[in-house]
């Protein structure tokens, strides 16, 4: 009972300790947060503009924090940043025009790899059959082209005894019906 208060009473406490913490930094509006955490770093590190300590990152904060206190949207101020970085500012590309190509590409590479390894896979697999008549051919090529050592040998009406050889007929014996095959 007393190890259950107290665990509600950390969790009423953790709560508010966990908002604030998920709040952003002091001095930055939400729309300087959410354009920023878009953008890429010029420095080099290729970071985000948010997570980055640098100091370019911090101009960019503050040239973004400027033109949102100019009344500013937020499509006013990328096209602003692209227009004086180049498409680079961006930190993942746009969903438009050839751009759009980078989001839709991946997948359908992805898509596109998996059939071709089910095909390739799938293009030499025999069936059961195929595999008995290989294992059969392997099988009298091993004990000598289906001629069996010892005695074996037909009397005359084209059926063999175990050499697979048939003296009447003077030709090999069939094992597999064609149906069997």
């Amino acid at each position: 009972m007393k190890r259950t208060i107290a665990t509600i009473h950390v969790i009423i406490i953790m709560i508010p300790v966990l908002m604030m913490l998920a709040l952003p930094a002091a001095g930055d509006s939400p729309d300087v947060v959410e354009i920023t955490s878009n953008l890429k770093c010029q420095c080099g590190c290729t970071m985000i503009v948010t997570d980055c300590n640098c100091q370019e990152a911090a101009d960019i904060r503050d040239e973004v924090g400027a033109m949102v206190k100019q009344g500013m949207s937020s499509k006013q101020i990328i096209n602003e940043l692209k227009s004086t970085y180049g498409n680079e500012i961006l930190a993942t590309p746009g969903k438009t025009g050839f751009d759009l190509s980078l989001w839709i590409l991946p997948g359908v590479g992805v898509i596109a790899g998996g059939l071709l390894i089910f095909f390739v896979l799938n293009r030499n697999r025999m069936s059961e059959d195929e595999v008995f008549e290989m294992e059969y051919q392997e099988y009298r090529e091993a004990t000598g082209s289906g001629e069996a050592t010892g005695s074996g040998e037909a009397t005359g009406s084209g059926e063999t005894t175990g050499s697979g050889r048939a003296i009447g007929s003077g030709e090999e014996k069939n094992w597999l019906s064609e149906e069997e095959k």
